[in-house]
């Protein structure tokens, strides 16, 4: 019991001062000003546009999700696909990539001027700026998100469903259809709907391609960052009003997400899986179009960062002549990017060690309210968050010491700053990962420490720490990759002293250096790769298996 008082005296301020606070500022700010301030915000032309657009480039991104994951995830789960384990890795890496460096490498290929698919051609053929451009690049970077929901589904579904249309007379296609595809069918729209919000969230490609373009295509998240450039206390006003819109639109897109996951199959039990189709033609037609994909949606992307960091002059076509390392090294000698990269990791991971140590609290509190609050701030839009902590953490705080000593703490434009927001933006991973784990440990193990004289504090840590130390391991990757490379929070908050990865590769690409951004792209990229491995060696190590 004194543990739990302990644990529960340091994680609940924390979670009330850097969630609870925040987002209250943010709701009596926004109340306070009144619905004069919805409707000066409604009367901008601008706005207007930027919410229309927010809505069509997320609803067309989430569709494309739809389209591609939804057959890619059913074809995983019941075809046998020649080389099944690497396409599935393939398949699910855009999820782990900042969906700014597939735009930027999107750029690279399919820039109007200078891309290398329109060079080829020796026309411009195609044009990636535009909203068309915005929603084919989420899409692509989004679609794993109904891709898994999809695969697990139809792993999970009853094969006795299909097995009593076989029986009926039905084909394998069509009890397979009338089966198991209807009940992988909600996951499916599970998954859209959190591509959706993932989209209208997203900052950084709408950005480079909406903004930066003869016609700007304004989305609420970029047209939240003019304004609070700008700094004028009604653009101020104009973006909480923008933010509360966009933080309702995220609120509605994430309870129809969890009401249609609710319906997905549960596991058949027994072990049991459905086998795969007795299908020869649709296997050859669906594995021929699995790996097309892979490689023109997933290789080709990553191939044109690495041959853009390789490459010594852009007006002329990628070949051993042009290929160069004097650029990598000119980046990687920076003393600023070096500084910004040692920022990122170093932020990354204090942030996720304190997400793993926090979800590791909540779960030995097993208060549920306090998980669900801490669960709740990843369904937040970055640029929401990062108000919110704007408008909490923007003044300085004075204490005067002995009525001479006067101390004045600010946290904004410090990586202070930048790591609250990261381990509350992510702090999910961290309490899904501990709570999962604390699940799956038999209570009676427990009981026995128990028994045997150990308080609960004592128990937990002795009994199902241990036991849950590779799902927190997987969990610390897994919150790791998305703080090191974040931008969206990044560009609010991050002062000119603190440059991290996501802002660097921001400014670059801004100011029309894409050689250099591909570089410190290609850290990015190798991250994700080092991340991935480290994630399959938990998985295949006696204790990752044992969970």
């Amino acid at each position: 019991m004194r543990a739990k008082v302990l644990v529960a005296a340091v994680v609940v301020p924390l979670l009330a001062a850097f969630i609870a606070l925040p987002l209250a500022i943010l709701a009596i700010r926004s109340l306070a000003d009144g619905p004069a301030v919805y409707a000066a915000a409604a009367a901008d032309a601008d706005n207007r546009r930027a919410l229309v657009n927010t809505l069509v480039t997320g609803g067309g991104a989430a569709l494309l999700a739809l389209v591609a994951g939804a057959p890619l995830g059913a074809a995983l789960a019941r075809l046998r696909l020649r080389g099944a384990r690497a396409l599935s890795m393939l398949l699910v890496l855009p999820i782990a990539v900042p969906p700014y460096v597939w735009a930027m490498a999107w750029i690279a290929l399919a820039s109007p001027r200078a891309g290398w698919l329109n060079r080829l051609a020796g026309a411009p053929l195609v044009d990636i700026y535009g909203a068309g451009g915005i929603v084919w690049v989420l899409g692509l970077a989004l679609y794993p998100l109904v891709l898994l929901p999809t695969r697990a589904a139809l792993e999970a579904a009853d094969p006795a469903l299909e097995e009593a249309a076989r029986i009926g007379g039905a084909g394998p296609l069509r009890a397979f259809a009338t089966g198991a595809l209807p009940l992988a069918a909600r996951a499916a729209a599970s998954g859209t709907l959190l591509a959706f919000l993932a989209a209208i969230s997203a900052f950084g490609v709408p950005y480079l391609l909406g903004v930066a373009t003869e016609r700007p295509v304004l989305v609420a998240t970029t047209r939240v960052y003019q304004a609070l450039a700008l700094g004028a206390e009604q653009d101020v006003r104009s973006a909480i009003a923008l933010c509360v819109l966009l933080l309702a639109l995220a609120a509605l897109a994430t309870v129809a997400a969890s009401r249609f996951g609710r319906g997905a199959p549960a596991p058949a039990g027994k072990g049991r899986r459905p086998a795969p189709l007795d299908a020869p033609r649709l296997t050859r037609a669906a594995g021929v179009a699995a790996w097309t994909f892979a490689a023109a949606g997933v290789l080709l992307p990553i191939l044109s960062i690495v041959v853009s960091a390789l490459t010594r002059r852009f007006d002329e076509p990628p070949g051993p002549s042009n290929l160069t390392l004097a650029q990598v090294a000119d980046v990687l000698g920076d003393a600023g990017h070096v500084r910004a990269i040692l920022h990122s990791v170093g932020l990354g991971a204090a942030a996720a060690s304190l997400i793993v140590a926090i979800g590791a609290a909540l779960a030995f509190l097993r208060v549920s309210p306090l998980s669900r609050l801490a669960e709740a701030a990843y369904a937040i839009p970055g640029s929401v968050l990062a108000l919110a902590i704007l408008l909490a953490f923007s003044r300085e705080v004075r204490v005067i010491v002995l009525e001479r000593v006067t101390i004045a703490v600010s946290m904004m434009g410090t990586l202070w700053v930048l790591l609250v927001a990261y381990v509350v933006k992510y702090l999910a991973f961290g309490v899904r990962a501990a709570e999962t784990a604390a699940r799956s440990v038999d209570p009676a193990l427990e009981e026995a420490a128990r028994i045997s004289g150990a308080g609960a504090g004592r128990a937990f840590v002795d009994v199902t720490l241990p036991l849950a130390r590779p799902a927190l391991a997987a969990a610390w990757l897994l919150a790791f990759l998305p703080c090191a490379t974040e931008l969206t929070m990044s560009v609010l908050l991050a002062g000119p002293r603190t440059p991290v990865l996501g802002t660097v590769l921001f400014e670059l690409m801004s100011y029309a250096d894409p050689p250099s951004a591909a570089v410190l792209a290609c850290v990015c990229l190798g991250l994700v790769v080092v991340a991935h491995a480290a994630l399959r060696w938990l998985g295949r190590s006696p204790s990752g298996a044992a969970t």
